[in-house]
């Protein structure tokens, strides 16, 4: 290379590496869209806090029966207060002083249910009512969003099963 050739490229290398007062147009609207995002997250933060567990259905009962046909598979939920037994969880809304009976049936596996209270303590449960099938028949004492927790037995069990709720 020759000294001028030289010169020129270290020139260059120099005058590239120093900041520019010009911003192009594209890096203004990247900064604009940054700027957006940014402002998106700030609400999202204000934004009311997530049901009880986003994962869960929530479900307003009536006398009417609510029925729904599920499978309890591989990769589901984990019941923590259970040894992580495999769940599915159900958030219902059940007024104070009134009575909600729950069932859960299944051929694939023993049902096991449980009910946790709006503070998240256990407030009832059930192995087996009838065979292998669970039922509770439960009087809340307060108001509020409550889980309903349906599992098997030994937490491992997979397979269909029908879960039905209704108020008494």
């Amino acid at each position: 290379m020759t000294r001028f050739s030289l010169t020129a490229l270290a020139l260059f290398v120099l005058l590239s590496s120093l900041p520019s007062d010009r911003i192009s147009a594209q890096d203004k609207k990247a900064d604009n869209i940054r700027k957006e995002e940014k402002k998106q997250e700030v609400k999202k933060d204000d934004a009311d806090p997530e049901p009880p567990d986003p994962l869960a259905s929530k479900i307003k009962l009536g006398k009417k029966a609510w029925i729904k046909k599920e499978k309890l598979m591989q990769g589901d939920q984990f019941d923590a207060g259970r040894n992580n037994a495999l769940c599915k969880i159900y958030v219902m809304h059940f007024e104070k002083d009134k009575t909600y009976q729950i069932d859960l049936r299944s051929k694939a596996f023993d049902a096991y249910l449980r009910i946790l209270g709006p503070d998240g303590k256990q407030v009832a449960y059930n192995d087996d009512f009838q065979g292998l099938d669970s039922r509770i028949v439960y009087r809340a004492t307060v108001k509020g969003e409550f889980k309903v927790i349906a599992a098997s037995l030994n937490g491992k069990g997979v397979g269909e099963f029908e879960i039905q709720a209704k108020e008494q």
